[in-house]
């Protein structure tokens, strides 16, 4: 039996449902919805699960370390509770990371977007704001976090500047009007932002691994040994919660005996890095993968909104050409191409408009058939399609 031709049209029940489901915060697609759900979901959790490290000496680093993963890593808590600098530096960076990822989950609900433009745009700064402020914190934490080694202190560094180079981009995209760059350099900010999530979960994977080689909680080999961290007997004493005595049998060299050693910073001890009921070792398993995951989470987040950017080229042109309307409008010379776009700054195909095709129409058919609007930027008034791509974790 054929189907009937409304059959092809008529969306069925499951399809309706979701639609009263995403269609009140403004998304017209159904996969638009799906994926700022998922991503956006995983990082307002992540965001939400930190909130209580705000209060840093009682939740974050508290005078005794938990080895339950409730609390910040104890061989970096040293740092934060004993020296000021680095306690300034892990309390800004928190304070204004966090706020930050919040405001940017929400900057994707088109309809937010839509009713409250100018909220849109001041909270589009604020996060921008915050998010500059959070990487000069954690450059500042750079040379004491997860070890403070130079792979360590070279990868947060990338990430700090990056992001902030790519901020200030789509940004100035803004302001000359370039929508589509401007869409395509936040998507950029915040999925590579994203990355400290999936490098939590790389970072785990790893350490896993290390614990499970030949010379980690097996039984040891001559030719294999397990990768170590350096931490001091200080540190040492803090992340054993104060307790002398299980120092000193877990790393004798730390014992009073050798007081020049169990008071110096520059004095350093090997600790094999795996996974297991001893703290020390723990905190070395993440120290030493860290680096890894986070090169490897960055990566994948690059790779991704750079696949995904690809795949929407459609809107891309749309905002061309609404970018066109409005720079023509305001002035701008080569109108169309007034920010940072390949044919201005490269050797791209020069960027043609066709008036033949009259505006760009701000009302149109989503993907599940529905009709919708969306905002097109910080800046913009009119109408179009939804990104949610921009908070990937």
């Amino acid at each position: 039996m054929s189907p009937s031709p409304d059959s092809k049209t008529t969306p069925n029940a499951l399809v309706r449902f979701a639609r009263k489901l995403y269609h009140p915060l403004g998304f017209s697609k159904g996969y638009n919805f799906t994926l700022w759900f998922v991503f956006g979901g995983a990082l307002l959790g992540f965001v939400l699960a930190r909130l209580q490290y705000l209060s840093l000496t009682s939740r974050f680093c508290p005078a005794t370390p938990a080895n339950d993963g409730s609390t910040g890593l104890p061989s970096a808590c040293y740092w934060v509770t004993q020296f000021p600098r680095y306690k300034v530096a892990m309390g800004l960076h928190l304070a204004t990371s966090l706020p930050g990822a919040l405001l940017a989950v929400f900057q994707f609900v088109p309809a937010i977007r839509h009713r409250y433009i100018l909220y849109h745009r001041i909270a589009g700064y604020a996060a921008v704001l915050l998010m500059v402020i959070a990487n000069a914190g954690a450059m500042m934490l750079a040379d004491t976090a997860m070890g403070g080694d130079l792979v360590t202190q070279t990868f947060i560094g990338l990430v700090g500047l990056g992001t902030t180079a790519t901020f200030g981009l789509a940004l100035y995209n803004i302001r000359r009007q370039q929508l589509d760059q401007h869409r395509a350099w936040m998507l950029r900010t915040w999925f590579y932002l994203g990355f400290i999530i999936t490098l939590r979960l790389i970072q785990a994977l790893i350490a896993t691994v290390l614990t499970n080689l030949p010379g980690g909680t097996t039984a040891p080999r001559p030719d294999h040994h397990a990768p170590h961290a350096l931490m001091s007997c200080p540190q040492l004493l803090y992340v054993f919660a104060h307790n002398a005595t299980a120092l000193h049998r877990a790393f004798p060299v730390c014992a009073p005996a050798n007081a020049a050693l169990l008071h110096a910073q520059d004095g350093v001890v090997p600790v094999p890095a795996r996974l297991g009921p001893d703290r020390a070792e723990n905190a070395a398993a993440l120290e030493v993968s860290f680096a890894a995951a986070g090169s490897l989470a960055l990566a994948l987040h690059a790779v991704g909104v750079e696949v995904y950017l690809r795949l929407t080229g459609a809107e891309e042109d749309r905002l061309r050409r609404v970018s066109w309307e409005r720079q023509r409008a305001r002035g701008f010379r080569n109108p169309g191409s007034a920010g940072l776009v390949r044919d201005r700054v490269g050797d791209g195909v020069p960027w043609v408009t066709r008036e033949e095709e009259g505006p760009v129409v701000a009302e149109g058919k989503g993907g599940d058939g529905s009709s919708a609007e969306g905002v097109v930027g910080a800046e913009d008034g009119k109408r179009g399609g939804e990104d949610v791509l921009g908070m990937l974790a």
